[in-house]
């Protein structure tokens, strides 16, 4: 959106996705920005049913249909768990099931655009997109299966470069990430991120970027430092899905409190097998073996 708009209601302003599903240039659905009283009573930019339930409707046929579904929540996710910021914004993630739109096994792809009438007058040309074959996928890792995360935390995607590369993505055409942020101030809400598809370990140090900056926080290091100086190197304590940061508890803390203790990784406990049979050679610690 190029501005701002105080209350997302149909009758003021439009923010619709509209979906090709056969290619022919024509929308066969879309989604719109309405409430659920505009729903129940068929009437989804009429004034008269404004009010705060906000949600998506699907319309299903071309802009003359008046067949209407329930989509999703407005912003995809319960004002209870998250406020997604729906007034005084320039932000909207609309979501609905795919058979609405109709889509299902055997025929996932589309093409999607952005169309806005009211306060603002707009249209994006339509884009490709496989629901089946997605090149990047953040709702493994966002709030309850969202593409959404906290503000401040790190935000991590699932790349798939196969898909990618048979989506026409490369060094001419470079696979970037749209970043919504949701209670920014005006002009600084929508962020660009270009994607390295050459390669997920852009420093050589044999460790993924992404895992990296995720337990480490930067690309500094070459996997032969040990951060915590616990005699293991940080490529070994990332490999076995610990943390660099936290030293190892040493066997005589264990031995002391008699049971196995859960940290940043696997439990471990008291045990005839070396550290160092697991790549790993503490400073400071009885031999012991994983629970």
């Amino acid at each position: 959106m190029a501005g701002r708009w105080w209350t997302p209601q149909r009758a003021l302003v439009s923010l619709d996705i509209e979906i090709d599903t056969d290619g022919d240039g024509n929308a066969e659905a879309a989604l719109l920005n309405s409430t659920g009283d505009g729903l129940i009573r068929g009437e989804v930019g009429d004034p008269a049913f404004m009010n705060d339930a906000l949600i998506t409707v699907v319309r299903q046929g071309p802009s003359t249909s008046t067949n209407y579904v329930a989509g999703g929540i407005w912003n995809v996710l319960e004002p209870a768990l998250r406020d997604t910021a729906p007034y005084q914004n320039s932000v909207v993630v609309h979501s609905a099931p795919a058979t609405a739109l109709g889509l299902g096994e055997g025929r996932t792809g589309f093409h999607y655009r952005a169309v806005t009438h009211g306060d603002y007058d707009d249209q994006t040309p339509w884009v490709r997109f496989d629901a089946a074959r997605p090149a990047v996928d953040a709702t493994p890792f966002g709030l309850e299966g969202s593409p959404f995360f906290d503000e401040g935390r790190s935000v991590r995607v699932r790349v798939d470069r196969a898909n990618a590369a048979a989506a026409g993505y490369g060094v001419s055409w470079p696979l970037r990430v749209l970043l919504l942020h949701q209670h920014q101030a005006a002009g600084q809400q929508v962020e660009t991120v270009t994607l390295d598809l050459a390669s997920e370990d852009t420093d050589g140090d044999g460790l993924a970027d992404a895992l990296e900056l995720e337990r480490l926080g930067d690309l500094e290091g070459d996997g032969t430092t040990d951060r915590d100086g616990d005699g293991a190197k940080d490529s070994q304590e990332l490999l076995a899905g610990r943390t660099p940061w936290m030293r190892l508890p040493s066997c005589a803390w264990w031995r002391r409190r008699g049971r196995a203790v859960p940290w940043d990784g696997p439990a471990w406990r008291v045990g005839p097998t070396r550290w160092s049979e697991q790549g790993i050679s503490p400073s400071r610690s009885r031999p012991c073996r994983r629970a």
